[in-house]
């Protein structure tokens, strides 16, 4: 390798007008006659041509690009060599060499964070050993997103400084490709020091790894990292943090567990990702009032260990152990919410930091009643905002009776229709059911695979009943009469605990288990909400469409306040599949407007449904929206490209 980086030296301190000199090491020549069916000799080689035009790189993986004066090229890419072993990354090289320029092709697995955690402190390491060498951190490809960090090594403050002031000049509203060449402020590293400064060292995260985690949901939208992660442990935290971020204008994403599934949680700009899961703590539990105060980081599984001896529970329950902030964020509901309720009829009041950092409690400053009619109703306002009007840090919910008995059932039909139209009659008759979850056949059949069940395959309600014991028996009973007339091939009831939890925790998993079907797959979920009446129609209309565009999706659904989910089981590597797979989502979103319900019943708009907005609020809706996120968040820091 020396002597051919020797003779690249050689040749252009000679002028020779050479058009072409390109340097392969033996893994790139040993690649490239596998790949093209060449026998050139498997060591390090030049590719050289004259009277022609320079050639173009178009490689996958990441692609270090520096470029250092002639002179500096053999101990820059004897150091390149050395840090690849030394990372053990794979790693091939190959260069304009003629004005210094080289390029290190990083193989590596895009799944593996401790890889990818390597390959980052390789591209860092190369461009400032490029630097220290006076050369520059990219020759031609470019600054985009990935260098921004390293600019100030290059240039300095000042000229940083002198960058931006030029960006604002020729684009003071930051609408040319934001977020791309410079930045909001001098670097990452800067902006994490200026963090410690307000939550101390233990709270902000850095690392690859840790940004990653942060970058994405459940969802298959694909995940942009955070610059950095603060773990916030109080009030004063989120807003000093906010204060900060608002003074330097740089995007504030919060983040709860991320089991959300419309990627709220993502960073398409950057910035800072406020993590919340520190703020654990019940803060005060009203037994006699029925209600509790908790920090947004408290999850809904915690809250319940934590007042079981109460007598008391709180019931919204979406299946995933989800943070009490995040499911106030989304208005989420869940498995119980037919009979009491979603987050929006339980939450009674909320702490909530501004835009400007500034604290308010939305309904009134110790507000703890039952109702209210005074003033504008902001906590129905902040249910639901998904962190783009404020950050969510305590709420004051709601809390019921735990059921002196519980009963639940299994009632398997022959066919979908029947049992949807069960579910709708026993909706219209009153019973007041605490839950009536619908399974497709496909559903019930992965729900087998995946929780090691034997229920019947096909289409299936799963229901419970709470209240006293004579009751629910009761209940049961017209349950069971109404599912027969339906044709049910039989109905099953479950008094055990054991049984019941059992059941539940596999309707709980539907997601996870929907996925097995088609392993290394992403899910998208569906969430359209309809009047029960519209549901056999809609429901049909759901079945025909995923049979139209060849997809695969089990369907599962809260039917009991007409809201379901089709699970759409998506390669999120395949563009066809992911356009079908959003062609299905607008019809049937389109179709559940037309039957007057909305495109979303519980996982919020995120990125995924913004579109729809449109068509649900008609121009002057959006218009009113966009005017309360100007007036609350004017410098559009607060999970900026979420919902609107």
């Amino acid at each position: 390798m020396q002597s051919a980086v020797n003779a690249t030296v050689a040749i252009m301190q000679s002028g020779l007008p050479v058009a072409r000199i390109e340097f392969l090491d033996e893994n790139m020549v040993d690649a490239c006659n596998r790949f093209s069916k060449l026998d050139l000799d498997v060591s390090p080689t030049l590719f050289l041509e004259f009277h022609g035009s320079k050639s173009n790189i178009d490689a996958q993986g990441r692609i270090a690009d520096i470029c250092v004066p002639i002179t500096a090229l053999p101990n820059m890419i004897s150091f390149a060599k050395n840090e690849l072993q030394r990372l053990q990354l794979l790693g091939l090289i190959l260069g304009h060499v003629g004005d210094g320029n080289f390029h290190v092709i990083l193989i590596f697995d895009s799944k593996n964070l401790e890889e990818i955690k390597r390959v980052d402190e390789f591209s860092t390491i190369l461009a400032k050993e490029s630097l220290r060498m006076n050369g520059t951190i990219t020759g031609e490809h470019g600054i985009g997103l990935g260098k921004k960090q390293l600019l100030i090594d290059e240039f300095g403050t000042q000229g940083i400084n002198t960058m931006k002031s030029i960006k604002k000049a020729l684009d003071p509203l930051n609408i040319l490709n934001p977020g791309k060449c410079t930045q909001r402020y001098a670097s990452s590293q800067a902006l994490a020091t200026d963090l410690k400064s307000i939550v101390g060292n233990d709270n902000v995260g850095t690392s690859t790894a840790i940004r990653e985690q942060h970058s994405h949901d459940e969802s298959y939208h694909a995940g942009h990292q955070p610059d950095v992660v603060v773990f916030a442990q109080s009030t004063e935290h989120v807003s000093n943090i906010v204060k900060y971020c608002a003074s330097k204008r740089i995007p504030i994403i919060p983040f709860g567990t991320g089991t959300g599934v419309e990627g709220g949680v993502t960073a398409p700009k950057g910035g800072v990702c406020l993590d919340l899961s520190r703020m654990n703590k019940v803060l005060s539990v009203n037994a006699e009032d029925f209600d509790c105060t908790v920090q947004a980081g408290v999850t809904r599984n915690a809250l319940n260990s934590y007042i079981r001896d109460t007598g008391l529970q709180f019931p919204i329950d979406p299946g995933a152990d989800a943070s009490l902030g995040g499911m106030c964020a989304t208005s989420a509901s869940g498995t119980m919410a037919v009979r009491y309720g979603t987050m929006r009829e339980n939450v009674m009041n909320l702490e909530v930091v501004l835009a400007d950092g500034s604290i308010i409690k939305t309904a009134g400053l110790k507000g703890r009643s039952r109702k209210t009619s005074s003033g504008y109703n902001l906590t129905n306002l902040f249910v639901g905002q998904e962190g783009t009007l404020g950050i969510i840090t305590e709420a004051t919910l709601k809390l019921h009776a735990t059921p002196e008995a519980v009963l639940a059932a299994v009632a398997p039909f022959k066919d979908m229709q029947s049992a949807v139209n069960a579910t709708v009659a026993i909706m219209q008759s009153g019973l007041p059911v605490a839950r009536i979850e619908f399974l497709d056949d496909k559903m019930v059949d992965a729900c087998n695979r995946f929780s090691k069940l034997d229920l019947d395959v096909s289409p299936t309600l799963f229901l419970e009943f709470h209240g006293s014991k004579s009751n629910i028996d009761a209940q049961g009973q017209i349950a069971e009469d109404t599912c027969k007339s339906f044709e049910c091939l039989k109905f099953d009831f479950a008094t055990d605990p054991e049984k019941r939890a059992e059941l539940w925790k596999a309707r709980h998993n539907a997601w996870y288990a929907a996925q097995a079907i088609k392993p290394g797959s992403k899910g998208y979920s569906t969430d359209v909400c309809v009047p029960i009446s519209a549901l056999p129609e809609i429901v049909t209309f759901a079945k025909d469409e995923l049979k139209r565009l060849n997809l695969l999706g089990p369907i599962v659904g809260h039917v009991g306040d007409g809201n379901f989910h089709v699970f759409v089981i998506v390669d999120p590597t395949n563009p066809k599949e992911i356009e079908l797979v959003h062609q299905y989502s607008m019809a049937l979103a389109k179709e559940a407007l037309r039957v007057n319900g909305t495109v979303t019943g519980e996982h919020g708009i995120g990125l995924g449904k913004k579109k729809l907005l449109i068509d649900e609020f008609g121009p002057a809706g959006i218009k009113t929206m966009k005017a309360i996120k100007q007036a609350l968040d004017p410098l559009n820091i607060l999970n900026p490209d979420k919902v609107l």
